[in-house]
């Protein structure tokens, strides 16, 4: 990272270093293999005990909070009821 006198030199904020850009919801970018590579951003509010559990499971899985979390949604998307579910939406809200 730069050093502050060549940021200001520069015009450039700081700031920059700590924002990320969030990928698009519409339309995610897939590789070869159809698998997507670039994610969304939302906030998600958890009882503090949840969220407790949450970072123990995921310490024990060697994993993220995050990654648990999207995994644990993903299996449900793909479970019958998700998928019984998603069938209602598309149909009730046609394209």
């Amino acid at each position: 990272m730069a050093n502050k006198k060549d940021l200001l030199r520069n015009n450039i904020s700081p700031v920059n270093f700590f924002i990320s850009e969030t990928a698009p919801e519409t339309n995610p970018e897939a590789t070869a293999e159809g698998k997507e590579t670039k994610s969304a951003r939302i906030n998600l509010l958890f009882k503090k005990s949840i969220l407790e559990d949450i970072t123990k499971i995921a310490y024990i899985e060697k994993t993220s909070r995050n990654e648990l979390i999207s995994q644990l949604v993903e299996q449900y998307i793909n479970s019958d009821k998700g998928q019984e579910e998603l069938k209602q939406y598309n149909s009730t809200f046609k394209d």
